[in-house]
């Protein structure tokens, strides 16, 4: 199933690959080699610890390499609804936020980037400047209005 990220989200994670596959293996191979010096491999906490970073980091690499394989980079929208990789403002309880509508892979509310996956995502996608959305929350229900989309 394809993942859809914009060019930035795509780039950190092509540079997270490229450490990981290059420096991180280097600094993981020494620490095993320094961890098997302390002798008996059975009972060594550093040489079992180094090879359980091993492995994440091996699988960490393996599972970018398919994301990355089957990326499609999604441009920022802009138009007259709201759609996957817009940026679009809100109003809601008297606080005025801005959002871009990612895929889960990218999402960060906090940092402003929402999945279209999401309750918010999918009640505005489609939606147009001037238009209220309401989304069920933990905290009850909010209502949003989209005040631009760019």
């Amino acid at each position: 199933m394809p993942s859809y990220l914009t060019q930035d989200a795509f780039e950190k994670l092509k540079q997270e690959l490229e450490d990981r596959k290059t420096k991180l293996r280097r600094e993981i191979a020494e620490m095993i080699r320094d961890a098997k010096d302390f002798g008996d491999l059975s009972e060594n906490a550093a040489y079992k610890d180094a090879r359980d970073q091993e492995s994440f980091n091996e699988s960490r690499i393996q599972y970018l390499e398919e994301l990355l394989r089957d990326t499609t980079i999604v441009e920022k929208q802009k138009g007259a609804t709201v759609q996957l990789g817009s940026t679009f403002r809100v109003k809601f309880n008297g606080q005025e936020r801005e959002f871009q509508v990612v895929d889960s892979q990218e999402a960060n509310p906090q940092g402003g980037k929402i999945s279209i996956n999401s309750p918010i995502g999918k009640a505005v996608v489609g939606a147009k400047v001037g238009e209220r959305v309401s989304v069920e929350t933990p905290t009850g229900k909010v209502s949003y209005s989209i005040t631009s989309i760019t």
